[in-house]
């Protein structure tokens, strides 16, 4: 081994080139002999451990870094010696040398986090051929492991973010809140979480965890009439703090931040604060508060990780709203269309059911779930229908308001029935999209009995024109029975007749008659009842006798 000390004085060290490895300062460099005494201790070494060259040169290493023996690191030098180099990873060995960062002052390397993150290389050092020592390359890797952290935690925090978005999709409002609500506390690890909603001028607590319970006697907090949180007059709430930020906040002391403006927080033993607002659309909806009872709970991932359930909970929030106004709205309609006798009908723009009454299916015969989202003109319309009620719909679609219109419609079971209904144009909250609404009944009865009723009308017409009728007083001479016609002479009765009517007048005797002018013609007894000679046109020409009339 040479004797040469391989450290160097101080005028040796003036004379250096300023390539030295020195003069860059950009990594540890500790050398030592056989012995493990230190023998090399650079500049950037002394920066880091608040140990001087003149501290430690000369000194075992193991008397300088007791705990290198400890932790069983010594075995790294021996393998060295024997020519085998070392590389420490930071993932494995956070340090060799308790070395402090930059940011650290004098004696504060000992805390954790000034404690320097490190990359080795401990490797031996050689001369003409030998062994003589070893040399340890110290890398200062603390940024780049605070980074990694950072990155870790953000990729934590997103994952955690994506499983608590989806924990907390639900169309249930109430639910919906609950699991915000339960959600953000276990994300951030709060002593409190609540979740609150603006109602005009007041802040309603919608659902809260109380330590772990739920709590439900929060009185509502009134939103003062400030522009910004500064302007807040005294004893105002943490709650309306936040949603007039309208930004996250942070406290790390309640108390300290209490002596410039007095809150009031929902915990009584409230010290730190964290919370975050509800917006959709840039309008905010309200606020999730996290309290816990100790200072500084909260860190700057806690923040990220409650703003991004704000942001996912506001959207589910506003979705769930929208599905309960809507389930009120579609029950409201199918409570008036199961009321209503009229059958109601509901297309699309493609002309797809969405909406079947009971009505409609007892008279299309046709279930509702078997008629939603099929086309109505295929299911119920004949084909020869298709165009005139097809330009009626189209009508409705562009705003206009068609009524009374007589359709001719198909049930499942063949039956062809005529509808008469009306088409409205509506909107629908779910797609925001233009429906028809068709309404009316079945007047099929209706049109078959005024079809027969034209008819008989049409008989009776005809019949009233075939009938000639005599009306008003008649003139007859009350002894030669004749009557006087319009033009003022006297005729027969049968001519009379015969001219004023359809009827043909035929001759006979009647039995006074025949006694009269036939008193030798015998008549039995039984014959009297039976019709008089003459009864026929026959009889009447075979008939001969004096002319009855006077």
């Amino acid at each position: 081994m040479d004797d040469a000390p391989l450290a160097k004085t101080p005028a040796e060290s003036e004379s250096q080139s300023p390539w030295e490895l020195d003069d860059l300062g950009i990594f540890g460099l500790v050398a030592t002999d056989r012995s493990l005494s230190i023998r090399y201790w650079n500049n950037w070494m002394a920066t880091h451990s608040d140990l001087t060259a003149e501290q430690v040169i000369g000194k075992p290493l193991f008397e300088v870094f007791p705990s290198l023996l400890k932790r069983k690191l010594d075995k790294l030098y021996h393998m060295a010696l024997e020519g085998q180099p070392t590389v420490l990873a930071h993932r494995i060995h956070k340090f060799l040398f308790p070395l402090h960062t930059s940011a650290a002052g004098p004696g504060e390397w000992e805390k954790d986090e000034h404690r320097m993150h490190q990359r080795v290389t401990i490797v031996p050092l050689i001369r003409r051929g030998d062994v003589v020592g070893t040399i340890t390359a110290i890398e200062d890797v603390t940024d780049r492991v605070i980074r990694e952290e950072q990155l870790s935690q953000r990729i934590a925090a997103q994952e955690a973010l994506i499983v608590t978005s989806r924990a907390i999709l639900t169309l249930d409002f109430e639910d919906c809140l609950r699991r915000i609500v339960r959600e953000a506390f276990g994300l951030v690890g709060a002593n409190l979480v609540a979740l609150v909603l603006k109602e005009h001028d007041k802040l309603r607590v919608a659902c809260s965890l109380f330590e772990g319970e739920e709590r439900h006697d929060w009185p509502t907090i009134d939103m003062p009439e400030a522009e910004t949180p500064d302007n807040l007059p005294p004893s105002s709430h943490v709650a309306a703090w936040v949603v007039l930020s309208g930004q996250t906040a942070r406290i790390d002391d309640l108390l300290a931040f209490s002596e410039k403006q007095t809150l009031v927080s929902f915990h009584p033993r409230g010290r730190s604060l964290l919370g975050a607002p509800l917006c959709v659309s840039n309008q905010v909806m309200g606020s999730i508060v996290a309290e816990s009872t100790r200072p500084g709970a909260f860190t700057d991932n806690d923040e990220r990780l409650l703003l991004g359930l704000a942001l996912s909970g506001a959207i589910a929030i506003q979705n769930a709203k929208l599905y309960e106004k809507q389930a009120d709205s579609e029950k409201r309609i199918r409570t008036l269309m199961e009321t209503v006798p009229s059958a109601i009908v509901v297309l699309d723009s493609r002309h797809l059911i969405t909406e079947f009454s009971p009505a409609a299916e007892e008279l299309l015969a046709c279930r509702r779930d078997e008629a939603l989202g099929r086309n109505f003109f295929q299911l119920f319309v004949p084909q020869d229908q298709w165009h005139s009620l097809m330009l009626d719909v189209d009508c409705a679609f562009k705003g206009s308001q068609v009524r009374g219109i007589e359709v001719a419609l198909q049930t499942t079971r063949g039956k062809r029935i005529v509808f008469l209904c009306n088409l409205s144009r509506c909107s629908n909250t779910g797609t925001n999209e233009y429906c028809v609404i068709a309404s009316g009944q079945d007047i099929t009865e209706r049109k078959q009995a005024e079809a027969e009723q034209e008819r008989l009308i049409a008989e009776l017409r005809k019949a009233m024109a075939e009938i000639k009728t005599l009306k008003g007083f008649i003139p007859i001479c009350a002894g030669c029975k004749k009557v006087r016609d319009d033009k003022g002479f006297w005729v027969q009765v049968e001519s009379y007749i015969s001219s004023k009517s359809d009827a043909q007048v035929t001759h006979g005797l009647c039995p006074e008659c025949m006694k009269k002018y036939y008193p030798d013609l015998e008549l039995e007894s039984e014959e009297q009842n039976a019709p008089a000679l003459g009864d026929s046109p026959r009889a009447e020409q075979e008939q001969a006798g004096p002319n009855p009339g006077p």
